[in-house]
């Protein structure tokens, strides 16, 4: 049991490693673009340092006879799970279940006293649990925001595609922490904006329509209509360089200064 936790957590600590990387260079590169830099660099080096230490340990673990070692990877596999970002967190559950395993070799001389067995898989139980129900909230439980009344939204019609490009723009002379704060601020706000359509697409319970980019930035109008009916074929039906008119709310500026609007109104 010890040689086969041992080689598990091994090789889960290798492919975490390599999401850690990918974590830090490409989603880290990505969050760097909006100035979040720091925020960055904890997830990916939280996973890598976490990840190379569940590669020591488990080493440890199949070379040594201490029992002290296997706790430890467990511990650094559990930190990795809720520092490390999600990739990482995929991989170093498996490192858990390793550590576990190796906790009850029966090998009188490598065996583990009952506390330390208690201790240890209390502590990778409950990181596992934890993944767990990030997984199910994710991807399960999926919660709907309340329905939005038009008829009961105030629109702040001070807030124009141009006035963001000025603000948001590669060469616009607003500071990194300005442009954060900006981009907080957009969140909830209502606005109605008259747009030229570059593509439309759907799925079964929405369809999105991307606007042409202005001022440096691009836009998502996405409708959360149901496919087959009449509104959802008449939407379906716009071609590229149609005019419309989005009345919605900012949900969210995206990679790349992507503005997405959670639409109640299209006017065509």
């Amino acid at each position: 049991m010890r040689k086969a936790g041992g080689f598990t957590a091994l090789v889960a600590g290798v492919f975490a490693t390599i999401a850690a990387a990918f974590t830090l260079f490409f989603i880290g590169g990505a969050l760097a673009i909006f100035e979040h830099t720091s925020f960055a660099i904890y997830l990916g080096g939280a996973g890598i340092l976490c990840s190379f230490l569940v590669i020591i340990f488990s080493g440890m673990v199949l070379f040594t006879r201490s029992s002290v070692p296997t706790v430890l990877l467990i511990l650094s596999a559990a930190i990795g799970i809720y520092a490390g970002g999600f990739i990482v967190g995929i991989f170093l559950p498996f490192a858990v279940i390793g550590g576990i395993m190796a906790l009850f070799e029966r090998d009188p001389r490598t065996r583990a006293p009952i506390w330390l067995k208690i201790v240890g898989s209390a502590i990778g139980i409950a990181s596992i649990l934890f993944f767990m129900w990030v997984l199910f909230y994710m991807f399960v439980l999926k919660p709907n925001k309340p329905a939005i009344d038009p008829k009961q939204v105030e629109y702040n019609h001070d807030i124009t595609p141009e006035k963001l490009g000025a603000a948001l723009g590669m060469f616009s002379r607003t500071t990194s922490i300005e442009k954060d704060q900006i981009r907080e601020w957009l969140k909830g706000q209502a606005v109605d904006w008259e747009m030229t359509i570059s593509n439309v697409s759907g799925s079964d319970n929405s369809i999105t329509l991307d606007a042409e980019p202005r001022n440096g930035l691009s836009f998502e109008c996405r409708v959360r209509i149901k496919k087959g009916t009449p509104e959802y074929e008449k939407l379906a039906k716009l071609q590229k360089n149609d005019r419309i008119r989005c009345r919605g709310i900012i949900e969210e500026i995206g990679f790349m200064n992507r503005i997405k609007i959670n639409a109640f109104g299209i006017d065509l």
